[in-house]
């Protein structure tokens, strides 16, 4: 026998050897093919709950996303479909509650740390008073990272 074929031969051994052991170290999963199924059914149907609740409070974004469609192959039956529930959730003030939302989060977005600390009843000097040990100026605007002290006696070098 040749060389080579000895070579492969024990090199095959070697590998059926740790796949053997591979597999007793990590042995598969004891399921079965109910508990499988019902799995499947339990995202299914979160799945189907999640998109209900999207499309009936978020039914604007729908109306964009299908706007989207209307150049693919079903045409603009779907931007139709989606403007007239569009025009029904409106009617019965369910988007409502999604622009109130969305509201409350852009003007969160664009108020200012001076308006947020007023609104919460803290005073200028509170707000943006310098730590302890941190050198700032008459406006208790924070300066520098460096101690007060570091900071005077880098200001007094020549």
């Amino acid at each position: 026998m040749s060389f080579a074929l000895e070579y492969r031969k024990r090199l095959l051994a070697r590998q059926k050897a740790s796949d053997v052991a591979d597999a007793e170290a990590f042995p598969a999963p004891d399921v079965d093919a109910a508990e499988t199924s019902g799995n499947r059914y339990r995202v299914l149907c979160a799945l189907v709950v999640a998109a209900v609740i999207l499309a009936t409070f978020n039914s604007g974004a729908l109306v964009h996303y299908a706007r989207g469609l209307a150049d693919g192959p079903l045409g603009p039956g779907p931007v139709e479909v989606s403007e007239s529930w569009h025009e029904m959730m409106e009617a019965k003030g369910i988007t409502r509650l999604v622009e109130a939302i969305r509201g409350g989060v852009m003007g969160a977005r664009e108020i200012s740390w001076a308006d947020l600390s007023a609104g919460l009843g803290l005073g200028r000097g509170d707000a943006t008073a310098a730590p302890t040990g941190v050198a700032a100026t008459d406006q208790d605007t924070i300066t520098s990272s460096l101690p007060a002290e570091a900071q005077d006696a880098d200001s007094a070098r020549p």
